[in-house]
């Protein structure tokens, strides 16, 4: 950065002569720590937020602060990986317990992260005496820690759908930028973990996460591709001071508090990087490929635990920003009412009838066409499939952004499938959640992406090679929108369903016998595929209530080929 523009990183002063958890030496911090109440967890992680909050106003030399700080981590990571088990996959609006935890945690990832940045500067002003045999390395480990530990807590944040703290993007940057200020960045470093990687890499793995749209992803699916931008991917970026030649590109200013952006061409700010992500685009296509063709198998998203819908998501974030093709019908509505989840908008689109009532059958099962109504059906299946009330906070062509005023469900996430309805029509209208916000004594905020005007529901089996036929589940068919050239789509379950399958539709009289072609998107909870019909199923071959053996292509065996 130029002179013109200091760095900003915000550090306490040193104001303690001494310390009331232990004395300031490795040896008293590791005896100490040892000895922490770990099975009353909340005890134990207050006490290591008060011990580190000390530790950082202790006058210290850069080296005796760094040994203690390594010191600590083995018990940190310990509580801080039983942490993260109790408020991550919790309801979206988390109990208080849950919530304390969850501040105790984002604190002391702050507190960490502060103390390393302590380390760097004073090792770079020669703060504290005697010097280390090897300034650089050391202040280049501290300055890697300290955004190691910044981007865990900014993931946390994500995956928690909250807003970051004012100045966080900022000390990211600014924690970069003083490495690169000192020649620092592309020199090697060992992590905590013992990986090799570089002030740059480090950086990278944060500043890509937020490109990634993370309020419309799942907390798994966040973990996945952070450990994924920590390995194989983040490899595949490169950075530049200037914008290069390749479409694919992200500028961030490193004098701001904002994400990388898009880069459209032309940018303004004191200190402009680009991060080019034209390799890690083809890396995420050739496996989109690999998947559609059934070679997923082979795939590292499977050891990152992640669903192969993951990639049409990263893709489509890394992509320039397109416009929605999807207009909503105007109107002065300011309230919705919202049904959550595939089986909830099946219900509603159905009439209020329940999948078995839906595809009558005599048989065994729960919910199937095979089984009777259970006894107050009715009753069960309004509070199973529950409408909720939401406010309008803005609506644009293609979506909604809802303030929810009833109890949020606790089974909502980002990818469900909704069904809405405005006040006073009777359509329901399909939409997916987009992205969650979860204010702080406040209303939670959703947004939502229409997909369709009206849903079709139907019952679908899933024909295998020899003919014979799944369990029925539910699906919704959305028709084609020829004034946009929307065609028509079939909305499944997130399992039991991939390109190449034929599939029985069945649903009030009607049984059509389709073959699902390219997959259009997917959440964690869905998958949208585009089909075709071959033909309309006579009655005296019904799907529904019996087993039927339809004859077998001969080119079955070429589908997965093609």
């Amino acid at each position: 950065m130029s002179e013109s523009a200091p760095i900003k990183l915000r550090i306490p002063r040193q104001d303690l002569t001494h310390m009331e958890a232990f004395a300031p030496n490795v040896e008293d911090a590791t005896r100490w720590a040892q000895h922490l109440p770990t099975a009353d967890l909340r005890n134990a992680v207050s006490l290591l937020r008060e011990a580190v909050g000390e530790l950082n106003r202790v006058p210290l030399a850069p080296a005796t602060r760094q040994h203690i700080l390594e010191a600590l981590n083995p018990t940190l990571q310990s509580l801080l990986q039983q942490l993260t088990r109790l408020f991550l996959n919790q309801p979206l609006v988390l109990p208080e317990t849950s919530r304390q935890l969850a501040e105790l945690t984002e604190s002391l990832l702050s507190l960490v992260s502060t103390g390393y940045t302590l380390v760097a500067i004073h090792t770079i002003q020669r703060v504290g005496g005697e010097q280390p045999a090897h300034p650089a390395r050391l202040a280049c480990e501290a300055l890697q820690r300290a955004i190691q530990f910044a981007g865990q807590r900014m993931l946390q944040t994500f995956q928690l759908y909250q807003h970051l703290e004012p100045q966080s993007w900022l000390t990211l940057h600014q924690l970069y930028a003083l490495g690169e200020r000192q020649q620092l960045a592309k020199l090697p470093v060992q992590d905590l973990q013992g990986r090799t990687t570089t002030l740059t890499g480090a950086w990278l793995r944060v500043a890509l996460l937020g490109c990634c749209q993370p309020n419309q992803l799942r907390q798994s699916d966040l973990t996945g591709i952070y450990r994924a931008l920590q390995d194989a991917w983040g490899q595949l970026l490169r950075l530049g001071s200037e914008r290069g030649e390749g479409a694919d590109q992200f500028v961030v200013d490193l004098h701001s508090d904002q994400p990388p952006h898009y880069s459209r061409g032309e940018a303004r700010g004191i200190e402009l990087r680009y991060i080019d992500t034209a390799g890690l685009m083809a890396e995420l296509k050739k496996l989109r490929e690999q998947e559609r063709q059934g070679r997923g198998h082979r795939s590292p998203l499977l050891a990152l635990g992640l669903p192969g819908s993951i990639l049409d998501h990263l893709i489509n974030a890394l992509s320039p920003p397109s416009q929605r093709n999807f207009s909503r019908r105007p109107g002065e509505a300011s309230k919705l009412e919202v049904t959550v989840g595939l089986s909830g908008a099946h219900f509603h689109c159905a009439g209020e009838r329940t999948f078995s009532e839906f595809l009558p059958a005599d048989g065994p099962g729960d919910d199937s066409p095979f089984s009777a109504p259970p006894p107050s059906a009715s009753a069960s299946a309004q509070e199973r499939f529950a409408v909720y009330r939401a406010e309008i906070m803005n609506a644009s062509p293609g979506g909604y952004c809802l303030s929810w005023t009833d109890p949020t469900p606790v089974n909502l996430r980002s990818g469900d499938i909704l069904g809405i309805r405005e006040t006073g029509q009777v359509e329901w209208v399909v939409a997916t959640v987009r992205w969650i916000s979860a204010m702080e004594a406040a209303s939670t905020l959703v947004g939502l992406e229409l997909l369709s005007p009206r849903a079709m529901p139907y019952g679908a089996r899933v024909m295998g090679a020899g003919g014979e036929l799944s369990r029925p589940m539910r699906v919704l068919l959305l028709p084609e929108i020829k004034l946009v050239g929307k065609p028509h789509t079939l909305i499944t379950p997130r399992t039991g369903f991939r390109e190449r399958q034929r599939v029985v539709l069945l649903g009030d009289g009607e049984e059509f016998l389709v073959q699902l072609l390219r997959q259009v998107s997917a959440s964690g909870s869905y998958s949208q595929f585009d089909f075709r019909y071959i033909r309309e199923l006579e009655k005296s071959t019904s799907a529904v209530a019996e087993e039927i053996t339809m004859p077998k292509s001969t080119f079955d065996s070429l589908w997965s080929q093609i």
